[in-house]
This record gives structure tokens, sequence and C-alpha cells, in this order.
């Protein structure tokens, strides 16, 4: 059964005729001396009675049949409940003798029995007629909680728009009446039933359209459903610019009528034929209203459309198809449908007479030799047919020796190769109408294992205590031999515990000889390594293994605990360092003076004094002091808590003003609350090509996450950390801007939308949260200089017609950011 198959031209006219029949194809013995050949699915089949013979003395035979789905049954009457092969085996006991005969039949489906409905629902054949235009198909009666599915799993990954997906119609009781309100067409994941598509066809009514039509959505999973609208370019005749339609009833209107009304009697009754790109994730549909054209309906995978939500396909690229309505107005609805996947809908019988096709495990092709005594692992096989699903492949292993071929027990999927030479493993799967094929696979074995050898870019190691070392990448390594190999590195510490090698570095915190192993193991589980040594000798003075994680700033009038560092010498003994602030020795509690204010900055310095030496750690930290008086008037200046660096922030009326030199940034002196930490800005002029928001965690050093915001086409888009995905940043006004949700992860736009899910940090570790607080920085990449102005910072209101205060620690709210002479048109969303 092919994809692309031919639908009927229909022609109809004012009248209109809504039949379903059942055709009988073949003529059938009208006794029960005969077995028929062909049956349809749901015949009652007679078994005709029959004598068996030997040796001159005769006996009446029992009867067994053998179902399609391997299923038993004795007796003389069956019910054909499913379709395929049903072999009929007579059987007597003769003088002692087992004889038997076979004979079979076979059921065919038909169209309508390629669908299973719930007690709601029927499924029959049927047409539409109208004058002269006919529509065969199967026709679906439905009432409340119906549903029918389609039996039949689909591979859906190579369809193109060029290919039949769906093709329906409505079929009302009455011209011009609407028996129903939507019609839901559901594709499920045939491995993860969460995983859907929904097609919503819903009644344009008889004010929108004229009745002539039908609006069409569609959306997966978590997405808002829609569909493009388009305004029609009459001068080239095609479609020009869209819209996506979500709301209320209002999608792609399509030239399907719920109610059997047509534009003239020029017009036919139009069905609804969808198509399906898979590569893309895109839907069409065929015959857009007004205009016999294919237009797109949505691109499920479009992150300006959906942002993380975007659909990736179905699991195995296979799904289900099923059919329900909702919004009765009549005791029933009816859908005719054409075609499903390629299955011409409208045929009076499938006969299957291709046999399964049967796909192996890629190592087949090439199949890796075996060693005497080895464990051998049959490929995976799965076998595909056009009517039937879960059809099983049986394997079975031989020995081959001298021409003689002896069998060989599979336990679990393996075989032991005991002997040299050649063992052939047949695959052989029949389908329900008993249609078969095998597939073979020659594997040898030889005496002992074969030579290989590794090739890897490693040298034994001598190295400090924790110094970092860097070693081979287990990719790199090159194994020269025949076969597919596996090849893993492992390190062992001198204490025997294996290390965790993250990006092919390690920091020994342990005196000794580290063991680094590479093994290749091919599929027989032969294993062949290398294996280096790294010896980590003790410290010869004290180091500090971690710097101290500081504040950004110390910031006048607050107090600080600072955090506390270890030295280590030798073989790892712990040293605590004192710490310094301007050469005064302090007891961890710090809080900034005026004199410190004035310069601007302080020393801070770490010295952990141990029997081989003193290791010393020293860096600067500006102070910052927001508070400032000028007369009898005492304000903020809000500008102080910018630290900055190719960067001047000014305090203006209504803003902080930030001018970005090239390479320019600075961070957000206070540490906030890290359930909502983020920015907005107006970009007036297009100065710079990103803008970079760096979200650090404020007590852990390696938790960063930077935030990319870029602009093209139009449109501002957003980049997270090893996210190959580009987000769309949703706008309010010309206001653009992002905030971090620490509960789950998400990136919301100034829209309130969420435009994506941190996955990783910066560093390339799973992304886990942050801690209470974080802080928040910008950077700017720009060739000639930008400058932004900044009217909130979380909950506080930026310039001088701010209220007076300090911004704690405890700030929820996202600033907003406004960039150059667009500052009056900024939306306050703090």
């Amino acid at each position: 059964m092919t994809k692309k198959t031919k639908i009927i031209a229909l022609t109809l006219a004012a009248a209109m005729l809504v039949s379903a029949t059942v055709l009988c194809l073949f003529a059938f013995a009208a006794n029960d001396s005969t077995l028929p050949e062909k049956v349809f699915v749901g015949d009652s089949v007679t078994i005709p009675d029959k004598t068996l013979s030997l040796n001159g003395e005769s006996k009446a035979a029992t009867v067994t049949v053998t179902m399609p789905d391997g299923g038993l049954f004795g007796g003389n009457r069956i019910m054909a409940s499913l379709a395929g092969k049903y072999n009929v085996t007579y059987s007597a006991t003769i003088g002692g003798q087992f004889v038997t005969e076979q004979a079979s039949f076979v059921a065919l489906r038909r169209p309508k029995d390629m669908f299973v409905a719930n007690k709601y629902a029927t499924a029959e054949t049927g047409n539409f007629t109208a004058g002269e235009f006919r529509y065969n198909g199967v026709l679906l009666t439905m009432k409340n909680n119906a549903e029918v599915t389609f039996d039949k799993v689909i591979d859906v990954t190579d369809f193109t728009r060029a290919d039949e997906f769906l093709d329906f119609m409505v079929v009302p009781s009455a011209e011009g009446k609407n028996d129903f309100a939507e019609l839901v067409i559901t594709l499920t994941d045939a491995e993860n039933s969460a995983n859907v598509v929904k097609i919503s066809v819903k009644d344009g009514g008889a004010e929108n359209l004229n009745g002539r039509g039908s609006y069409l959505k569609i959306g997966a999973n978590n997405q808002t459903i829609g569909g493009y609208e388009y305004f029609w370019d009459w001068v080239n005749n095609i479609p020009g610019e869209t819209k996506f339609n979500t709301f209320f009833k209002f999608g792609t209107p399509t030239w399907m009528s719920f109610r059997g009304i047509k534009d003239s009697d020029n017009d036919g009754y139009y069905s609804m034929n969808l198509g399906l790109d898979y590569a893309d994730k895109a839907f069409y549909v065929s015959r857009y209203w007004g205009h016999d054209y294919t237009v797109k309906v949505c691109d499920l995978d479009d992150v300006a459309l959906y942002g993380s939500d975007v659909w990736r396909g179905f699991t195995s690229g296979k799904m289900k198809v099923s059919f329900s309505v909702s919004g009765l107005t009549s005791a029933s609805a009816k859908v005719l449908v054409g075609n499903v996947c390629g299955f011409d809908l409208s045929a009076e019988m499938y006969e299957d007479t291709t046999a399964p096709q049967i796909v192996l495990d890629g190592n087949a092709d090439n199949p890796p030799r075996s060693v005497v005594g080895a464990t051998y692992k049959v490929f995976d096989a799965v076998a595909a047919d056009d009517l039937d699903d879960n059809i099983a492949v049986q394997t079975t292993v031989k020995y081959v020796y001298g021409g003689t071929e002896y069998n060989v027990n599979v336990v679990d999927g393996k075989f032991t190769t005991n002997y040299q030479g050649k063992y052939t493993i047949t695959y052989i799967a029949t389908d329900r109408s008993g249609n078969t094929s095998d597939k073979q696979v020659d594997v040898y074995c030889d005496v002992v294992k074969p030579d290989v050898t590794i090739d890897v870019a490693q040298t034994d190691v001598t190295c400090g205590l924790f110094e970092q070392v860097s070693v081979a990448d287990a990719k790199s390594v090159k194994v020269n031999g025949e076969g597919v190999f596996n090849v893993s590195a492992r390190l062992v510490a001198p204490d025997g515990k294996q290390v965790q090698i993250e990006d092919n570095t390690f920091i020994p915190d342990q005196t000794g000889k580290y063991m680094l192993t590479y093994t290749a193991t091919d599929y027989v589980g032969n294993a062949y390594t290398r294996q280096f040594t790294i010896t980590v000798e003790p410290l010869t003075k004290p180091v500090f293994v971690a710097k101290p994680y500081l504040p950004v700033a110390f910031i006048y009038g607050f107090n600080y605990d600072l955090p506390v560092a270890l030295a280590y010498e030798g073989k790892g003994t712990a040293i605590p360092a004192k710490i310094y602030v301007d050469n005064v020795e302090l007891n961890g509690a710090f809080t900034p003076g005026e004199a410190q204010v004035t310069n601007g900055q302080v020393a801070v310095r770490y010295v952990a004094q141990g029997t081989s030496g003193t290791a010393e750690y020293q860096t600067v930290v500006k102070v910052v002091a927001p508070v400032v008086t000028q007369g009898e008037a005492t304000y903020i200046d809000q500008s102080a808590y910018f630290v900055t660096s190719n960067v001047t922030a000014t305090m203006e009326k209504d803003f902080v003003s930030v001018v970005f030199g090239v390479g320019g940034k600075f961070v957000f002196a206070n540490k906030l609350n890290a359930r909502a930490a983020g920015l907005t800005f107006v970009c007036a002029d297009k100065t710079f090509d990103s803008v970079q928001v760096v979200l650090s965690d404020s007590t852990d050093v390696n938790k960063v996450v930077t935030i990319t915001i870029t602009y093209a086409d139009g449109k501002y888009f957003v980049t997270l950390p090893h996210d190959g995905n580009l987000y769309n940043l949703g706008q309010k006004g010309k206001s653009i801007g992002v905030s971090y949700n620490n509960g789950n992860y998400s990136v919301v736009g100034v829209d309130n939308a969420v435009c994506g899910k941190i996955a990783y940090y910066d560093n390339g570790n799973a992304f886990e949260g942050f801690g209470d607080a974080v802080y928040i920085g910008v950077a700017c990449n720009t060739q000639s200089g930008a400058t932004i102005n900044f009217t909130n910072i979380v909950n506080q209101t930026l310039g001088h017609r701010s209220s007076v205060g300090v911004i704690g620690s405890t700030d929820l709210i996202a600033p907003q950011i406004v960039v150059d002479d667009d500052a009056d048109n900024n939306y306050n969303i703090g």
C-alpha cells in the first residue's frame, strides 16, 4: 500500500444522497461440501466434514482451525473475525497411525474493516452522491463520546506534502444543516500515548464563510492549536501576508462545508485534503477557502510560534489516527473518509499478497567475526507489512559443516560459537495472510581472536596534587582491526575507586598512582586494552585549590560575612586561611568604611601558613556608595549599583543610562532573589549585534547561565547554553526582555510567554537551578558602542523621580531597560 494514491474526482449536483453498502465480491459454494477460498472479515464460515482414509480403512476427521493470530478453534463453524489466513487441519488416527490433511481460506478486509469503533460509533462502506458526482469511502457515524480509530500503525517518517495523508468530508443530514460543530482528528504516537497532534476542524457557521467553509487548526501536546490565514495577493493570485489564528474557532479557512453548501452550480462539494511534511513537521491543506490552492496550516517545530513547546515528532516516527466529534445538534454526525495515509478507502477490498519486509540491525550488513567459545548476539530484526502490525520474526541458527546443517540453541537472543566455521542465522516473518519472507546472515568463527591494536594520543603523566590533568578522549582512540568496537576510558584512583572524567580532564585529590585504561570491545565481547599511569606527587608548598567567591562589590552601609578558604599542602593536609582587608586582619565580618568608599575599592587577601610554606590569594573588590548627600538633600545614586567594565553608568531623570563601549559589560552589585530576575529593553537602533544576560549563582561560581538576545528579520530571539534552538522572544509594544523563573527553569519574555527552558549551565553540566540568590549582568556585543537606559531593577524604579530607598537582596521584580530616545515609550512591568 503506497502513500501516493489517487483520490476519485467528485462531481456533485444539487441533490444529495448518502448510502452505506456492502458488496459481495465472491460467489461462494452453496453447500457445505466445499471450503471457500476467500471470505470477508465478519463472515461465518462452515468447515465441511471430511473422511480420511489409509490402507482401505476410513474414519471421520476432527477439525482444528488455526486463526491468523495463532489461536486455535475446534468445530465446524467459525466467525472470521480476523483478517488473514485460516489454516484448517483435518486429523484422525487410523490403524494406529496419525493422519492429517490441510486446507485453508483467507478472510479479506474491506475498507470499513480497517476501523475500530466504540459503542457510540459505526464504520460502514459509504458514498456521497449528488447528481453526477460521487465520493466513495468509509462512512463514520458518530454520537457523543464516539471514537473511531484507523486500525493500522502508520510510519510517517518519509511523508512529504505531495503524499496522501488524510482526505475526508462532512456529510450533513440535510443541505444547509450543521449536525455538529467540530471534527477532531487525533494523531497518537505509537510508542507514547501522551505525544499527540490534535487536528480541529470547525464549522465556519452561516455567518462566517457563508456556510460554505470551515476553519482548520492544528497543534501538538501543550501547543495552542492554530492555523495560518492568508491575505490574498490578487496581483499574482497567490497567498500573501499571513496571521496565525488561535482565537475562538478561527484558523485556516478551507473550502469544506459542514452544511453541504456550495458557492455555485459550477462548484463541487469539496472534501478536505491534508498533507504532512514530516521532515519539516508542517501540515498543509488543499482548497484554501475561495481558492483551489494548497497552503501551510502550521509548522509545529517553529520556535517563533511555540518557543520551548516545539514538536519534535513521534518517538519512532509511527502513529495511529482516530476520529471524534463535539457540539452535536443532531442525533449523530457523519464523516466520509476517503483516504488515510495512502489507504484508498474507495477500494472494494484489500487482498494482501505482499510478504512483509524484514529489516535487520546495521551490523548484519557486515557481520562481525566470532571466536570459538564466544557468545554471539543475534542481530535485532523487525518486520513491516502493508496491512498487518506486530509481525513476529522467527529466528533459527544452524552450524554448517561438510555440507550438513546442525541446529544451534538460541537462548535470550544469543548463541555460542563452539566450533570454527560458518553459522547461518535465518529470519522468517509471516503476515496474517500467510505471506512469508526470509533473510539469511552468515557468521564466521575463528579459532583465536583476531589481532587488534589500540592507538591513542596518551602518555604516562607525572603531576602534583590538585593539578588539573588532561587525558585523551575515548572517541579519539583508533582501533586497528576488523569489525565494530565500543571504546571506553576508565580512571581508577590509588584507593581503588573509579574517578569521573569530565571534559577529558580531572583534578587528582590523592597522591600515588592513578590507572587510566582504554578498552575496545568487539561484538562478541573480546576486550583489547591499553593502560597508562598518572603519578600524583605530594605538594611541595601550600596551594589554594578553589578561590574564595567574593561579592561583585561591597555596598557602603551593608555588613558582609566573607567566605572562608582552605589551602592544602603535602598529601592534602588542609590549612585554614586568615583574611585581610586593606592589610587589616578580620575574623570574617566586614563593613566598608568611609575611607574605603573614597578609595572606591579594597584589597582582599587570604593567607594560609603551613609547614612547607605560605599560600596567598589576593584580589581587589570595588566599594560602591549609593547614598549621596548634597547640602541638606540626601538621595540614592542608583548608577552606583552598576559595577562596570568599559561601561559608563549615569542616573538621569527617568532611568540609569548605561553607555557600552566595545566589549563593555556590567554586573548589578546586589544579589537578587533567584525566583525572579531579569531585564527588559526597547531597541531604538540596532547598534549592537547581541545582548548577553548573565545569571550567576551568588554562592557557586560554577553555576552560570548566559542568555543571548539577537535580532533578525524584524524579530527578537533568545538562545540558551548548549541548546541549538532559536526561541522567539515575545514583545509588548516595542519592549522586549527576559526574566528567569527558578521554579521551572523557564525564561520568560516581556509578554509573560515562556520562550524556552534552561537545560544546561554554560560549562555544559545539566542545569539544576540556582540557589536562593543570583547576580545579574549584561554584556553588549557592539562594534561602535551602544546606549541602554534602565528604568527598573527588580522592584525598584530608577531615576531622580524614584522613591528614596535601598535596593535590597530580596527584590523580586525584573528590571526594565529602554534604549536611547525611546525612553518615553517604555512599558513599566515592574
